[in-house]
């Protein structure tokens, strides 16, 4: 249910600014679509095995057990970050996402991944970057004093109540 709220919060984010898009299943995706247009990924790299061909992607991955996410792996960590960040045994309080924002594969081309450990964390990931003061406090740290935007991998934490994620916060972020 996460990505079908995530979903609803990027068509209410696109409608506010009268700008259109393509909504597709997955699987209908294909590497033409890739090149020449701008992408949003919603869901883990579980669910969208072709996040793993994007070869920028790669500051944190998912650890998986049984088939299900468990974590993210910080694979460059700063001082003081742990190496993994899991989500405990009772998933539905906290859970983690990746937030990125990744060059397309053609010049001009975006890609955008939300992509949590459960929908909790996918639908929590895409809700804080439709929040107007969250999206600017990530966009200022991932540019430069010029203000040019370099593309990044945000980790985000979110803590929730009844299944419901209720506050998310930026954890770390890395730009390329």
């Amino acid at each position: 249910t996460g990505a079908v709220v995530a979903v609803r919060e990027l068509t209410q984010l696109f409608d506010a600014h009268h700008a259109t898009f393509l909504l597709n299943r997955r699987l209908l995706v294909t590497w033409d679509d890739a090149r020449s247009k701008n992408l949003i990924f919603i869901g883990s790299r579980a669910q969208n095995p072709a996040l793993n061909m994007l070869p920028s992607m790669n500051d944190f991955s998912l650890i998986a057990e049984q088939g299900h996410p468990t974590g993210f792996i910080n694979n460059h960590p700063k001082p003081g970050e742990p190496n993994v960040y899991s989500r405990p045994d009772y998933f539905f309080s906290k859970d983690y996402a990746v937030l990125a924002l990744l060059p397309g594969l053609q010049q001009g081309k975006w890609i955008l991944v939300f992509s949590g450990l459960s929908t909790l964390g996918t639908e929590a990931a895409v809700e804080y970057a439709s929040r107007p003061e969250d999206v600017a406090a990530l966009l200022r740290a991932a540019s430069l004093k010029s203000g040019e935007l370099r593309p990044f991998e945000a980790l985000l934490e979110t803590t929730s109540v009844g299944g419901v994620p209720t506050k998310t916060r930026l954890i770390t972020i890395r730009t390329h």
